[in-house]
């Protein structure tokens, strides 16, 4: 079948189709417009952007149409190829949702990494005026603590705040993980797999945060 977009007469009449809940419309419009829609998109942002988040967004514009086909307003639109522009437009928002969710998970995800390898954090946490420390690595610890930890410690025992304390202040001896955890008695494959656990329950808890 022919890649090129129908013009405006099929975007009104495969419209039509949608919103009286037609069979086959929602074939009928994937295959007419995923491909010109993958590619408009992509030619419309850098090319360092995943192809993966592109098709992501054209196929969720698209199943989004065919959920509230009324989204559309056929009126709102000029040009031959009304429904396209709509879907670019809808696409090109739902890409850039996704860009941001990223880019807001992978801060989180750099930030905590970056603030446990930092010999000097726990310094920082203890006096902001600490002048040893880099200020990229102070600007993000701030910004862990203030805008992440309120929600990651929420619902927390006190036991794993602790622990969450020492992996802000870069302790890593499994040692004193365990006597927060009071599990100083435990054999020590015992404390190191208790500890793995809380710090991998931490470290999800902080990332999930940082999505805001």
């Amino acid at each position: 079948m022919s890649d090129a977009s129908p013009s405006r007469g099929q975007d009104l009449e495969l419209h039509r189709q949608l919103v009286e809940g037609d069979a086959v419309a929602p074939s009928n419009l994937a295959t007419k417009y995923l491909k010109p829609l993958i590619d408009a998109i992509r030619r419309a942002n850098q090319p360092s952007i995943s192809d993966e988040f592109i098709e992501e967004a054209v196929h969720l514009a698209i199943a989004n149409l065919c959920k509230n086909p009324g989204s559309f307003d056929p009126s709102q639109m000029s040009g031959e190829r009304p429904l396209l522009s709509y879907l670019k437009m809808s696409a090109q928002g739902d890409l850039q949702n996704r860009l941001a969710s990223e880019q807001r998970h992978t801060r989180g995800r750099v930030s905590l990494d970056r603030v446990e390898q930092s010999s000097d954090a726990g310094k920082y946490l203890g006096r902001d005026d600490d002048p040893a420390l880099p200020l990229e690595i102070r600007e993000e610890a701030e910004q862990v603590r203030r805008e992440i930890l309120p929600i990651v410690v929420d619902g927390l025992t006190k036991e794993e705040t602790d622990c969450l304390e020492l992996m802000m202040q870069n302790v890593r001896q499994t040692a004193e993980y365990a006597r927060a955890l009071h599990i100083e008695h435990l054999p020590k494959r015992q404390q190191a797999a208790e500890v793995k656990r809380v710090k991998d329950k931490l470290k999800k808890r902080i990332e999930r945060g940082s999505h805001g």
